[in-house]
């Protein structure tokens, strides 16, 4: 199968913005873009595996309808995928009773006939033909794992198409038609050996300040008048703080790389080589924050206002003296005075 893979062999992605959850099912997703030499995936991201074949005119008989082909050693389908693959019902199953031997023999996942990408919609009123079925399986030799294959079973259709026709003495009646086709899956960035990677830090120190929780002095004022009291005045000052942090913010990227050969060249067949990459950057943040409390020296009153307290203090005083030491009544200062005559 490698010899029929075509140049247009390639990567696919979906991104999901921020707040955007990947759907569960990945065949509903449309907006699937071309992965790019300057393409940054992101861990979340799905990728789109796309193979594209080209099947020259007289390849395939009737006696040979099956090709395989090992997929890239550092991609990965999972056991349940592999089982999804092998059971899936397509169109071609759906003419057969599930008892049949050729309902079993045409399980698997479409291959589509033509040249579409997955970032291209089908034109309304175009239709598409199952090309083959694609069934997967882990691949052993003498019990050690060696990779896993894709196993094509192009079906009467396509074989039609493409195979040359002979009369009954095999002279050739016609040489067959090229055949395109296209098989995808997805993929999630875990089930891909990333080899190469790469760890840089960025740093950025920032600093705030938050005045709202210093307090704010008040000032009130009474008045009175009346045995020549002066007038009474208060002001309270209170300390003013402020807080001040700063923070900094480190971002640790991490860049991983992954390099997928699908086709190995080889010149006496004239095959050329497919190389795909894939490149994974992934940004951790942390914010480290530090805190500061700054006090501001206590305002010291002006000098009126300091004779003002001291006058109140000693006006206070002598309330507190008088209350104490009440003055004599006067009927009792007259009896003082009557004791002291006799």
């Amino acid at each position: 199968m490698e010899a029929v893979l075509d140049q247009s062999t390639d990567f696919y992605y979906f991104h999901a913005e921020d707040g955007e959850e990947v759907p569960a099912d990945s065949s509903v997703i449309s907006d699937w873009k071309h992965v790019e030499k300057d393409t940054e995936l992101a861990s979340t991201d799905l990728v789109r595996m796309y193979l594209f074949y080209s099947l020259p005119a007289g390849s395939l008989n009737g006696t040979n309808p099956v090709a395989r082909y090992r997929l890239p050693g550092n991609i990965q389908l999972t056991d349940d995928q592999i089982k999804a693959i092998n059971k899936n019902e397509n169109g071609i199953t759906a003419a057969f009773d599930e008892s049949d031997p050729e309902y079993r023999k045409y399980l698997g996942v479409e291959a589509v006939e033509g040249d579409r990408t997955p970032d291209e919609l089908l034109q309304e009123g175009k239709l598409e033909y199952i090309s083959a079925v694609v069934r997967a399986e882990n691949v052993y030799e003498k019990d050690k794992y060696i990779g896993q294959d894709l196993i094509f079973t192009f079906i009467p259709y396509t074989i039609e198409k493409n195979q040359a026709t002979y009369d009954a003495e095999q002279n050739p009646l016609s040489a067959g038609e090229e055949v395109t086709g296209w098989f995808a899956y997805d993929f999630r960035l875990d089930q891909i050996d990333w080899s190469e990677e790469e760890i840089r830090e960025e740093t950025e120190q920032s600093l705030d300040s938050d005045s709202d929780s210093a307090p704010h002095s008040e000032t009130t004022s009474d008045t009175a008048s009346g045995d020549g009291s002066a007038v009474e005045s208060e002001n309270e000052s209170a300390d003013e703080s402020a807080d001040q942090s700063s923070a900094d913010t480190t971002v640790i990227i991490v860049e991983k790389t992954a390099e997928f050969l699908f086709v190995t060249e080889n010149k006496d067949k004239d095959i050329k080589e497919i190389k795909r990459t894939l490149k994974l950057v992934d940004q951790k943040e942390i914010r480290l924050l530090k805190k500061k409390k700054q006090r501001k020296k206590h305002r010291s009153s002006s000098p009126v206002h300091w004779l003002q307290m001291v006058t109140d203090t000693e006006s206070h005083w002598n309330i507190q003296k008088r209350q104490k030491f009440p003055k004599m009544p006067s009927f009792l200062s007259a009896r003082s005075q009557r004791r002291q005559i006799m």
